[in-house]
C-alpha cells in the first residue's frame, strides 16, 4: 500500500463492542488521534482569490476528519439513528477504522475508486467514510436507481 499507513489489524464484533460500550461509559473527552494514524487534512490545493477565501472558507480536512472531530468533541452525541438503534460517534468512528482496516486488508488504497451498492443504511455511510478514512474514492449507487 504506497500512501497509507492503516495498520491491517482488525477488531473483532466483541472488541468493537466494548470500544464502544467504553465510550458509553467515559465522561472525559475522547483520546487524541494516535501518531501511527495518518493525518486527516486534505492535501494542499491550487491557491483561490482573495473572494473565494474570504466568503467559502472550507476546513482544510476530509470528511472523515471532520467526523473525527466531532466525535472528539461530543463522543457521546448521538450520530445516527437507524430502526431504533442509536449509534453515538464513538461508536460511529470506530465502525468506519473497523471497515477501513478491512479494506485495507483486501487490498484497498488511496485512490483506488469503489463502487458501493447498497441502499440507504448505515453499512452504506460506514463504507462512504471508511473509503475517505484511507483516501479511496467512493462511487455510490443506490440498488434500486435505473
Amino acid at each position: 500500500m504506497s500512501d497509507t499507513t492503516m495498520t491491517t489489524e482488525c477488531l473483532n464484533d466483541a472488541e468493537v463492542a466494548d470500544k464502544a460500550e467504553n465510550a458509553e461509559n467515559t465522561d472525559g473527552p475522547a483520546p487524541e488521534q494516535s501518531p501511527d494514524q495518518p493525518e486527516t487534512q486534505a492535501p494542499n490545493q491550487e491557491p483561490v482569490d482573495e473572494y473565494t477565501q474570504r466568503h467559502m472558507a472550507y476546513p482544510e480536512t476530509t470528511m472523515f476528519g471532520s467526523l473525527e472531530r466531532a466525535a472528539k468533541r461530543f463522543p457521546k452525541a448521538i450520530a445516527f439513528e437507524f430502526m431504533g438503534k442509536k449509534t453515538n460517534y464513538t461508536q460511529m468512528i470506530a465502525y468506519f477504522e473497523l471497515a477501513a482496516r478491512a479494506l485495507v486488508a483486501e487490498g484497498i488504497q488511496r485512490g483506488d475508486v469503489v463502487t458501493i451498492c447498497l441502499p440507504n443504511a448505515p453499512q452504506a455511510i460506514v463504507l462512504l467514510y471508511a473509503l475517505n478514512r484511507i483516501g479511496a474514492v467512493a462511487n455510490m449507487i443506490h440498488p434500486l436507481s435505473s
